[in-house]
């Protein structure tokens, strides 16, 4: 199958964009890709006006219309796309005639996406997203009728790196208020975190800070020789509908054979079993407990890490969620 991927792809290093394309092909689908953001304008005005996005989304049109004149694509594919103008995904469907599929690789924590959201998903005919939270607020708020699409990993990115001795405690994300107040109550750990944001925390206890994000060599890296990975949710909530996804961390993790200790997102329970491919914790107390443990009792900590292994790899990697996708679109068309 042919298929047109719009989406943007970060100029530094992979992200889950690439992850994507790759399993596409790797699925045997010929893909062309579509970078929405290749702005004339600053993304600033193209974000903040309707002037600047329209006449980006003029250009954008033009190049969706030579490049389908081209390719003749069987399937669109949008990853987010909010700030694609209605009239230019009207546009495309018109012209392709066969189906497009929108998919919210994230969970709409601010006011201007959430709004986004609800403006473009009816304009699609199948609708996923990476978390339940986000398939009920779409129902709730927009009557949008949307599908569940985890995030995966891509083993061939995230893999554990032998020769690398298991140490320390690990986090790696960006900056949440209640992600320092649970690592805070791990005083006397040799903590290591990594990501945009920790620059403007206070010192804390036996920690070394990167205050950067991080590339997935590096993260793969961390994954790998730490001998426990933490993973704290964002926990936010949109209106009535509180936050359940799954982080992509949670997977490059396990796919690093790395020992996870999580918190418990609602949308955990229905993808692994807590105490065989993770070990879970619902609050500091639970927490300072188990890293505890487990940076004493090494060989359990490593049995969890090569199940998550074995499980991830057996079920959620991003050819796995291509596959589940495309089986739908067939039986759409």
């Amino acid at each position: 199958m042919n298929v047109l991927f719009v989406g943007h792809k970060n100029p530094h290093f992979p992200t889950i964009t690439e992850y994507i394309d790759q399993a596409f092909q790797s699925r045997g689908h010929q893909v062309r890709f579509l970078e929405y953001r290749d702005y004339l304008l600053p993304g600033r005005f193209v974000h903040q006006f309707r002037f600047a996005r329209n006449f980006e989304g003029s250009r954008l049109g033009r190049r969706f219309r030579n490049l389908s004149e081209e390719f003749r694509p069987d399937l669109l594919f949008v990853n987010y796309g909010g700030w694609l103008p209605v009239s230019v995904v009207r546009a495309m469907r018109e012209l392709l005639g066969t189906c497009s599929v929108l998919w919210f690789a994230d969970y709409p924590g601010d006011a201007v996406y959430q709004q986004r959201a609800l403006e473009i998903a009816p304009h699609y005919d199948l609708v996923a997203a990476q978390g339940k939270d986000m398939v009920a607020a779409l129902k709730k708020f927009g009557g949008i009728s949307a599908f569940w699409l985890p995030a995966a990993v891509d083993p061939s990115i995230y893999y554990p790196e032998e020769q690398v001795k298991k140490e320390g405690v690990r986090f790696v994300g960006s900056w949440y208020r209640r992600r320092e107040e649970l690592i805070r109550s791990l005083t006397g750990c040799h903590l290591m975190i990594s990501g945009p944001g920790w620059e403007k925390v206070a010192a804390l206890e036996g920690a070394v800070i990167t205050a950067a994000g991080q590339r997935p060599d590096s993260c793969r890296h961390h994954f790998s020789a730490a001998a426990v990975n933490l993973n704290i949710s964002f926990m936010e909530s949109w209106g009535e509908v509180p936050f359940s996804q799954v982080s992509p961390r949670v997977y490059e993790i396990m796919a690093c054979r790395g020992f996870l200790l999580s918190d418990r997102p609602a949308d955990m329970a229905d993808l692994f079993t807590d105490g065989t491919h993770y070990t879970g914790f619902d609050g500091p107390d639970e927490l300072g407990e188990a890293v505890r443990y487990y940076l004493n009792h090494p060989s359990e900590a490593g049995t969890i890490a090569r199940q998550g292994l074995t499980h991830v790899l057996e079920h959620h990697t991003w050819e796995h969620r291509i596959g589940q996708l495309m089986q739908l679109v067939e039986e759409r068309i």
